[in-house]
């Protein structure tokens, strides 16, 4: 109960803060101080907890001694941040600059979507064959191909459409080869009765990555645009160099996941 106190206002808190930062005022900084106690607070707790035995706190943090799940868990976090954030900024540019429907500009993320479905199904049955460093290096490759058409909008007529379909498919491609291996290293990190407790904390990093990820974005979208008030179009360009960014970022835990296809430690 004190886990859930301290952990869930703290996050809230946080990605507030975040996403407030630009506006006037004090909240944003005030919010983000907040929450930065919160967590410290929940790291203490989490780490007493654990040390004495009793029940397992909402995410251990003992699990992250173990290096097959901290880059697991790393790798998931910036995933995260790349993939939520681009399925806010995607169709909210084709409803602002497009001046698109609610509802054409959705349908756009469909090949995203379905490219990472097939090729999860894919990856499932090659993970156990290969190791899944070189796996997920190609994932976050095809992922940074299928940004880069969009770091080029606002610039002339932007990237035809036939472009950016195929670009959001090749992301979704990326995505999905990620997934099977980086969820097989966290498994083979740990002991079978610390699964569950690893499953979940990767997942709230994941959604964690998202949120941050987003509210950062946002921030640096809503600079643009007051930079460049004319050229809206060019700020969401500029706001996808970001999310390549973070794309490329997620290299440097891939490099650490095993190089062979034996187990993680």
């Amino acid at each position: 109960m004190t886990g859930l106190v301290l952990l869930s206002p703290g996050l809230t808190a946080l990605v507030y803060g975040l996403s407030a930062v630009g506006e006037e005022g004090a909240a944003g900084p005030v919010a983000i101080g907040a929450g930065a106690v919160l967590l410290a607070a929940y790291g203490r707790h989490a780490l007493r907890v654990g040390h004495r035995g009793e029940r397992a706190p909402l995410i251990d943090l003992r699990l992250f001694a173990r290096r097959g799940f901290a880059v697991a868990t790393a790798n998931s976090f910036l995933q995260g941040a790349v993939l939520y954030s681009s399925m806010f900024l995607v169709p909210l540019y084709y409803q602002q600059v497009e001046h698109a429907g609610a509802v054409a500009a959705g349908l756009l993320l469909a090949p995203q979507a379905l490219g990472t479905a097939v090729t999860s199904l894919l990856s499932g049955r090659i993970a156990d064959r290969f190791a899944p460093r070189p796996l997920i290096l190609i994932g976050i490759g095809c992922s940074l191909l299928g940004t880069l058409a969009f770091t080029q909008l606002g610039h002339g007529a932007g990237p035809a459409d036939w472009l950016v379909v195929g670009s959001l498919a090749l992301r979704g491609v990326g995505m999905g080869i990620t997934v099977i291996p980086g969820m097989a290293a966290v498994y083979g990190s740990v002991d079978k009765a610390q699964v569950p407790a690893a499953a979940g904390a990767v997942n709230v990093l994941n959604r964690l990555g998202g949120a941050l990820g987003t509210a950062v974005l946002t921030l640096v979208l809503q600079q643009a645009q007051r930079a460049q008030p004319s050229h809206p179009g060019a700020a969401f360009g500029l706001t996808f160099w970001w999310v390549l960014a973070l794309s490329a970022l997620s290299i440097a835990p891939a490099l650490l996941y095993p190089g062979s296809a034996r187990k993680a430690d």
